[in-house]
């Protein structure tokens, strides 16, 4: 289970965060957390904005790269 070490991210953000490094799309995401694609969206773009990344893509990369994510329960 992955885990996010990042203290910016809310526990929601985390998750989506976690959903987002494994390839799943918005609307993939809101299924599982029982929640809307508009809100993932919202999380989404908090991250991106809280992380200055570019796009998603960016956002992935720079949670891989600055070891936010981790191995853990």
């Amino acid at each position: 289970m992955l885990k996010v070490n990042s203290p910016d991210f809310s526990p929601q953000e985390e998750k989506v965060l976690k959903e987002l490094v494994k390839g799943l799309t918005s609307i993939e995401i809101a299924k599982k957390l029982n929640l809307s694609p508009r809100t993932i969206e919202s999380y989404r773009q908090n991250m991106i904005r809280k992380t200055n990344s570019k796009n998603t893509i960016d956002l992935v990369i720079s949670a891989v790269q600055q070891g936010w994510l981790t191995e853990g329960a």
